[in-house]
């Protein structure tokens, strides 16, 4: 009987230092958090080129990196192919609940309030006159100069507005209203 005895205290002891530091599934400690967060900007960043520093709305780094690739399709708006516009008006749905017109040009001209390139920041929109005299391309500023944007010849890509090609054709910068 004693030996049932001993058996059963030297598995109570065994048992009950285990107790205390159960982990239930999900559970992560504060540097297994602080890691996975590193790791969370570190994809992201190299995904999109950009240097992510964690203030950036989560919810557009995650969409804008589901639709980089994304072939150009003139008149296209779901991820077999997409034009500007409808890029900007997807990420706008997606991300700020927020609907926008149809075309880069109503976009400016319905969907938003014109803002200095200075004031730019997350979210607002970068407008191009590309062919001829009218706005026919639009972006979506991230920041650090960076954009989204579906590329005739790349697809969706995220391009510098230094790059020559943008300083020359940059028209206006707009904050949806």
């Amino acid at each position: 009987m004693l030996k049932y005895y001993i058996i059963i205290f030297l598995s109570i002891i065994l048992i009950l230092p285990s107790c205390g530091t159960l982990k239930l599934a999900g559970d992560k400690t504060e540097s297994e958090k602080e890691m996975s967060d590193k790791e969370y900007l570190e994809g992201y960043s190299k995904k999109l080129g950009i240097q992510l520093e964690g203030n950036e709305n989560p919810l557009l780094i995650k969409t804008i990196a589901e639709w980089i690739g994304v072939p150009h399709k003139m008149g296209g708006c779901d991820k077999s192919g997409t034009d500007c516009s409808c890029l900007t008006r997807n990420l706008f749905t997606t991300v700020y609940n927020k609907s926008l017109d149809r075309s880069s040009s109503a976009q400016f001209e319905n969907n938003c309030k014109t803002i200095s390139k200075k004031e730019l920041k997350e979210g607002d929109l970068v407008f191009f006159k590309i062919s001829g005299g009218n706005i026919s391309h639009v972006g979506l500023y991230i920041k650090d100069q960076k954009f989204v944007h579906a590329s005739t010849k790349k697809g969706v890509i995220i391009s510098d507005l230094n790059e020559a090609y943008y300083l020359k054709y940059f028209f206006s910068a707009g904050r949806v209203k």
